[in-house]
């Protein structure tokens, strides 16, 4: 139960306090959480033109944030993140106030203290919800953060007050790490284990003055760090090392219930925490107008090519291309209403090229009336639809809905299957039945796997009708 506040109405001040926070939370508790969000939010809105002073302000600010960690994310969605958002832009705008040169005598070093770690602990629960969201970072979010912990430091607060917020040491580490995940580019399920995992790991982040090949934290730069692989004396350096070792601990301690999505979102982090990938082919800005028709999910997918190319109009979408390369396109568009997530299968079409398989790599979804952006990554041109089931002792499973791509106008030798769920197996056989007739093909390599499904290098063995 959030504690009874006070809202003190100094001689000379106009309007009305806003209603006590302990009765509107109870007021409040029967509705679903993101009503709840919203009434938070409206309720946040009011106290600028309450007759408060700063530090009754943090206070209240304090006991909302409380009772905002308590509503479920899921259940409260957007809303949730939107009051989070404004808490944090005001917080931050309170530490910011007091840190001038007469600070102290205005508003009190404590006042800051607690608006910093307020500040930063919201920008962490921020940060989550945007990238659950694919929504882009706000303007500034990131240098702000480093200015934050930087006054946090030099104050000795960075470790905290112990009273229900988290420390601006941990929420800031927390932060960086977050940052150098690309979460814009993991899948939702893969998104919730990372979170989880910083919030028990993340804190053991080491940041270090001294110069170092890797992630450093640029306190000019809006973003959360910049690789430099030759090292370098500017800014915290960040070892991850530590935050690695005790993940990778943590799954092998509990190795019978870890699942495979754990294990390769800990190789993903292992290989981009000690290096962000690389584009393989360079990429040329489109200024044509140049616009590809779209259309996403596995299922609309394999009918599409079964169907041989033909697509309802309200099935697809139309998008504009960005950039271009050998491997992808970045796309931008109106993305906010198609349900994408990064990992979905996408077919797309260009004017004068038949459809392409691709997949959804990362997505940014600004608020307002901003395009979207997404970058997708080719698979193969001419996605046959065919059927496919896995031969295990367990005998033969059903045949399922899937999509082979092979360079030859005929499957000759070499293909790559992809399939919903988790069949891959090394040299696993498999049965795939299309238009052109029935084989057997046996699995060589995982070459990629998304939320929901996989691409398999397969070889083929045997032609059986």
């Amino acid at each position: 139960m959030v504690a009874m506040l006070k809202f003190p109405i100094s001689r000379g001040q106009a309007g009305r306090a806003p209603p006590d926070l302990h009765e509107a939370l109870d007021a409040w508790a029967p509705l679903p959480a993101a009503e709840q969000a919203d009434k938070m939010r409206q309720y946040l809105r009011r106290l600028p033109d309450a007759p408060l002073d700063a530090q009754d302000r943090l206070s209240v600010m304090r006991a909302l944030s409380l009772a905002m960690l308590r509503l479920p994310e899921r259940d409260a969605g957007a809303a949730l993140r939107r009051v989070w958002e404004d808490l944090h832009r005001e917080s931050k705008a309170l530490a910011f106030a007091s840190a001038g040169p007469t600070a102290e005598a205005a508003l009190g070093r404590k006042l800051r203290q607690q608006a910093i770690e307020l500040a930063l602990a919201s920008a962490w629960r921020l940060a989550r919800l945007l990238l659950a969201d694919y929504a882009a970072w706000p303007p500034g979010f990131w240098r702000d953060c480093h200015q934050l912990y930087a006054e946090a430091r030099q104050l000795g607060v960075e470790r905290g007050f112990g009273n229900g917020l988290e420390s601006p040491d941990a929420s800031y580490r927390k932060l960086l790490l977050l940052g150098i995940s690309h979460g814009h580019r993991l899948e939702r399920a893969r998104l919730l284990v990372l979170v989880a995992w910083l919030q028990k790991h993340g804190e053991h982040l080491r940041l270090r003055e001294e110069a170092a090949s890797g992630w450093r934290v640029i306190p000019a730069e809006d973003a959360p760090g910049r690789f430099n692989p030759d090292g370098g004396h500017v800014g915290l350096g960040m070892d991850c090392g530590l935050v690695l070792q005790r993940a990778r601990r943590a799954l092998e301690a509990n190795a019978e219930q870890a699942t495979a999505l754990e294990w390769q979102l800990l190789s993903l982090l292992e290989r981009e925490w000690s290096g962000p990938p690389q584009r393989r082919h360079a990429r040329a800005k489109q200024r044509n107008g140049q616009r590809v028709q779209w259309l996403r999910g596995f299922d609309a997918c394999w009918r599409l090519a079964r169907e041989g190319g033909m697509a309802s109009v309200e099935e697809t979408g139309c998008l504009l291309v960005a950039n271009l390369s050998a491997s992808g396109m970045r796309l931008q568009g109106d993305l906010a209403g198609s349900g994408a997530m990064a990992g979905d299968v996408l077919m797309l079409k260009r004017r004068g090229f038949g459809w392409q398989l691709a997949l959804l790599r990362w997505l940014a979804l600004p608020d307002g009336e901003q395009p979207g952006e997404c970058g997708v990554e080719f698979v193969g041109k001419r996605p046959q639809a065919v059927e496919a089931a896995a031969l295990t002792s367990h005998g033969d499973a059903a045949l399922e809905p899937a999509l082979l791509l092979y360079a030859e106008r005929r499957f000759f030798s070499k293909g790559v299957l992809l399939m919903p769920g988790r069949l891959y197996q090394a040299m696993r056989p498999f049965r795939v039945r299309g238009a052109d007739g029935e084989w057997l093909v046996r699995a060589e390599k995982l070459l990629q796997q998304t939320g929901s499904c996989q691409l398999i290098s397969v070889r083929l063995e045997e032609k059986l009708a």
